[in-house]
């Protein structure tokens, strides 16, 4: 198994950690899949975890 050269680091929100490994200043991270959705051509791997290994998170929006 390959380790991870860098050292870790944790972005202040989803959005920086996305920006991290898309500049490729992380080799990788955990990043929101809209973001990937959203550029398809942004290459790279994903892996998503089994709808039954966790709790959803359920959210409501009031307007």
């Amino acid at each position: 198994m390959a380790r991870v050269a860098k050292p870790c680091s944790a972005g202040e929100n989803i959005g920086q950690t996305f920006q991290f490994v898309r500049s490729g200043n992380a080799q990788l991270g955990f990043v929101a899949y809209s973001q990937l959705k959203a550029l398809p051509d942004a290459g790279g791997s994903q892996w998503l975890p089994d709808q039954n290994s966790y709790t959803p998170i359920r959210q409501q929006a009031v307007l």
